[in-house]
C-alpha cells in the first residue's frame, strides 16, 4: 500500500486560506450583534459587564504592533486625560465608599 498516508505536496487547504466554518461562525456572530443593537449594545455591555467586555477587546486587538525607522508607531490621546476620565467615571458610578477607622468603627 505504498503512497497512502503521510505528507503529499499540494494537499489540504492552501496556507493562509480561512477555514469556511470559522468564517460562517463569524458571520453569524456579527449578524446576531446587529440584531441586538450593534455598537449601542456593545457600549451598554462595556458598562454592565466590564470584565467580559475587556476580554472581548483583548481578543480583537492585534497582538503585535510593528513600526519601522521611517514610520514609527505614534500614540495620540485626544480629549481629557484618561486618568481624569476614569476618575470622573468612578465618582459617578462607584458604590458609596465606606471607611473603617483604627478601632474598627464604620465611618460613612
Amino acid at each position: 500500500m505504498a503512497g497512502h498516508g503521510g505528507y503529499r505536496p499540494g494537499s489540504g487547504r492552501p496556507k493562509g486560506a480561512p477555514n469556511k466554518n470559522s468564517q460562517q461562525i463569524r458571520d453569524m456572530i456579527i449578524g446576531a450583534l446587529q440584531q441586538v443593537g450593534g455598537m449601542e449594545y456593545l457600549a451598554r455591555q462595556a458598562l454592565e459587564n466590564p470584565s467580559a467586555f475587556m476580554t472581548l477587546v483583548g481578543k480583537v486587538l492585534p497582538t503585535q504592533l510593528i513600526g519601522d525607522g521611517e514610520h514609527p508607531i505614534q500614540f495620540v490621546i485626544r480629549g481629557p486625560s484618561p486618568v481624569e476620565s476614569a476618575s470622573d467615571w468612578l465618582k459617578a458610578h462607584a458604590p458609596q465608599q465606606i471607611t473603617i477607622d483604627a478601632d474598627e468603627t464604620i465611618v460613612e
